[in-house]
């Protein structure tokens, strides 16, 4: 069985688990990340009278934009995520989980070819390389996407010329 440690922060509600399995070893369990406003919604629905985790994931699963306007923020919000909150806790330090770049033009071996990056310091090499055989004048269109481990997902384009 688990048992939990609870530490109120200024992040959001942080929560540390630790299960044991049948061979005695244990296993940490981190908070969900989440956004500010899910976490001020989630901080407004613990503080209710009548707060109850199995009554909100019911209501969450039959409607899950179906919450009042005081809680909106967790409209859309993925089940799964919301359940993750709920039992092990929640915050808002959010991080970089996978950056996917594919250069869009240039030299044809080096195109359409995603290059996946841990953090920023990867993304950093990575473009680096890129920029070896972009042009002197002018840039190639290199598209990203920045996963986060929230879930938020942020993709653009960047114009790499052989100055970066």
């Amino acid at each position: 069985m688990g048992r939990g440690l609870y530490i109120d922060t200024p992040a959001a509600l942080r929560l540390v688990n630790y299960y044991f399995n049948e061979e005695g070893m244990t296993r940490t369990i981190y908070p969900e990340p989440v956004g500010k406003s899910q976490a001020g919604a989630l901080e407004k629905l613990q503080h209710t009278f009548g707060y109850n985790s199995k009554g909100i994931l019911e209501s969450h699963a039959k409607n899950p934009n179906g919450w009042n306007l005081e809680v909106h923020a967790l409209n859309g919000m993925e089940y799964r995520q919301l359940k993750r909150a709920l039992k092990f806790g929640y915050t808002t330090d959010v991080k970089v989980k996978r950056i996917v770049i594919t250069r869009g033009e240039g030299p044809n071996h080096e195109c359409h070819i995603p290059y996946i990056a841990k953090n920023w310091e990867d993304a950093d090499e990575i473009l680096k390389r890129m920029a070896l055989t972009a042009p002197e004048i002018g840039y190639y269109k290199t598209d990203f996407e920045i996963l986060f481990t929230n879930g938020d997902t942020y993709r653009g384009t960047y114009e790499l010329s052989y100055k970066d």
